[in-house]
């Protein structure tokens, strides 16, 4: 699904909102839209973990309706542009199985699996590159790698406001000793552009399910959605 202008951020959250709380989903809506617009809301469903599923339909100012469009609220937060894989884990009464299907993955994990230690390194990761974002106005670049969260680089472009004692005090292999693949590239402008941050599993390779699916901090999401409970 294409993104329109209007829409302001892909996701707006909701401070204590609770679950049955469609008013305060359908002010979100309606607060990220233009101020001339109205808005028609349909299919709320309430789904296991909090979940509210539903469409709405922007009405622009000569009365017109655009396109219906699904919305996700989960977490305290409503997405307006919720992917297939979103709208399929989330918006469904058997969340783990369709985590399980999508990510190749199997449920429960155990506190000492591989599963659980990924899912705890991706997210310090991923927090500490939003941390560094936010003090720097960039992610470290592939030639940087994920030590510039450690340990200060030397290496151009050169972090702006390098926090004392760094991001990580260390930056964690793969269960399986390995590094955690990292990519991002630097854009003829210094922009805080997407990164890919990653694990093959325990094979190494692409593809796999159980020990050897990829997993990345793209799913962490998911992860965290049928992990914490």
């Amino acid at each position: 699904m294409a993104r329109v202008p209007w829409i302001v951020a892909t996701t707006f959250l909701l401070a204590g909102c609770a679950a049955d709380n469609t008013d305060a989903i359908k002010q979100a809506i309606k607060k990220n839209l233009p101020i001339a617009y109205e808005v028609e809301y349909g299919k709320f469903q309430k789904f296991p973990r909090g979940v509210v599923c539903g469409e709405f339909t922007p009405i622009g100012r000569f009365g017109v309706p655009e396109n219906t469009r699904p919305f996700v609220y989960v977490a305290g937060k409503v997405e307006f542009v919720p992917s297939q894989d979103d709208l399929a884990i989330f918006c469904t009464k058997d969340q783990d199985e369709q985590v399980e299907k999508i990510m190749g993955i199997s449920l429960p994990a155990k506190e000492n699996s591989p599963l659980l230690a990924i899912y705890r390194d991706l997210t310090a990761l991923d927090d500490s590159l939003q941390l560094y974002l936010s003090d720097n106005q960039i992610y470290p670049v592939t030639a940087q790698g994920l030590e510039a969260l450690a340990s200060k680089s030397d290496a151009y472009p050169k972090p702006r406001k390098f926090r004392a004692g760094g991001y990580l005090s260390e930056v964690p292999p793969d269960p399986w000793g390995r590094p955690y693949h990292y990519e991002s590239e630097e854009k003829l402008r210094m922009e805080p552009i997407e990164y890919s941050l990653y694990t093959l599993g325990r094979d190494g390779k692409k593809g796999g399910t159980g020990d050897d699916a990829d997993i990345s901090s793209l799913q962490l999401k998911y992860l965290k959605h049928v992990l914490e409970k």
